[in-house]
């Protein structure tokens, strides 16, 4: 299996335009204008890693295909881009397989930022999230440093759990760490807080002109950078 993603798009419009943003932000993506029929044949040819269909809301006859391709290539990663801004029908094609759900046309960094995590979720663990923070300048003395980067490999692989609060984060931070919740955001609060780190935290910002006000966004502030390096090797 090699590293592009197939992104399939009858429409050939939305498809086209999410190929070349994922280029450009270092993932290898083709567009692929057939009919969603012939997609089984070019996955068994291409080997992808990932699967972008782009479907229409409540279109039965897709979400049996997803269903179908999801049984058929248990190792590729099925996203879905939905026409519309339903939750509903997000939840149904996640339901039948997809790892992500997202709409369509207009897609926005956020939601970049967060395919890219779902897409190389696979490859993060706490370990490497420590090391990028290291070498951010971090310091890995702090007890919120191991804190903070568990919940990086927490959220990288289940990029819905930032979409809300981060309550369910550090429960699953607390979980790993045998401690309480409430420890684990106060620690990770003052982590963040230590001076001394602002060179650390402008290296993570990522181009964003406006400075994280809480966990919730440092932590997808980070996760955001850390994918970065990740697909450019830095």
């Amino acid at each position: 299996m090699n590293g592009t993603v197939l992104i399939w798009d009858e429409s050939a419009v939305a498809g086209g335009r999410l190929a070349e943003e994922l280029i450009c932000r270092g993932m290898p993506a083709v567009c692929c204008r057939e009919r969603l029929g012939r997609a089984e044949e070019r996955i068994a040819e291409l080997s992808p890693k990932a699967v972008i269909i782009i479907v229409y809301s409540y279109d039965v006859k897709q979400l049996g295909m997803l269903k179908e391709l999801n049984t058929r290539f248990t190792d590729v990663k099925f996203v879905t881009g939905v026409f519309g801004s339903l939750n509903l029908s997000h939840r149904i094609f996640l339901e039948a397989g997809a790892v992500y759900s997202f709409s369509v046309p207009s897609v926005s960094d956020r939601v970049f930022a967060e395919l890219m995590r779902a897409l190389i979720r696979e490859n993060v663990s706490a370990a490497l999230a420590e090391d990028f923070l290291y070498r951010c300048g971090f310091n890995d003395k702090s007890k919120g440093f191991g804190y903070f980067a568990s919940a990086m490999d927490i959220c990288i692989s289940d990029v819905r759990l930032l979409s809300g609060g981060v309550t369910d984060v550090y429960s699953r931070v607390a979980e790993l760490f045998r401690t309480k919740a409430g420890s684990v955001e106060r620690d990770m609060r003052t982590f963040i807080a230590m001076p001394k780190q602002s060179r650390a935290v402008a290296r993570i910002r990522f181009g964003r002109t406006k400075s994280a006000q809480s966990n919730r966004e440092m932590i997808a502030m980070a996760c955001d950078a850390f994918v970065v390096a990740m697909r450019t090797a830095r």
